[in-house]
């Protein structure tokens, strides 16, 4: 009596690497100093074998994802591995910006009482907007009220100056 034997050996030819999606596709991600430990964002990877696939990130200073980002740019690196063993990889910034930082130089020649097209110039650093005001008699911002240069007419009497970065 001849017995037949059947064997099904089953194995998977994937040489397709799994496609990791870095901060659910948003890019860099920039906050100010005051909100670096509050960083948080989603890397997914999806393997066109094993569907979802795990994804590990890390950053470059070798912290770990949940510490505080310092001033400046740190890369994160997300990487996933199907079961075949090929590799995805993704990268984004997180970018830190310090505080801002203003100084304002009083004018060379004090303004005569009256005199319009005066300006004050401010030296900052990270700053992203300005706001100008100015108390006294008779003064008044009169252009440049959210720059870094602001032009004045002058009042009669002391004036105080103040500009606010953020």
């Amino acid at each position: 009596i001849a017995h037949e034997v059947t064997r099904t050996i089953t194995w998977k030819v994937d040489t397709i690497a799994p496609v990791v999606t870095c901060n659910s596709g948003n890019g860099d991600i920039t906050v100010c100093v005051g909100d670096a430990g509050n960083v948080s964002f989603v890397s997914t990877a999806s393997d066109n074998c094993d569907g979802s696939v795990p994804v590990n990130c890390v950053r470059s200073d070798g912290l770990s994802l949940e510490d505080a980002y310092p001033v400046g740019t740190t890369t994160v690196t997300c990487t996933a591995t199907d079961e075949c063993g090929n590799i995805g990889t993704c990268s984004f910034n997180v970018i830190v910006l310090a505080n801002p930082t203003c100084a304002l130089t009083a004018p060379a020649t004090l303004p005569v009482c009256g005199s319009t097209g005066n300006t004050l110039t401010s030296t900052s650093t990270n700053a992203t907007s300005y706001s100008w005001s100015v108390s006294g008699s008779g003064w008044a911002i009169t252009g440049g009220a959210n720059t870094a240069t602001a032009t004045y007419t002058a009042g009669t009497g002391p004036a105080t100056f103040t500009l606010t970065v953020t």
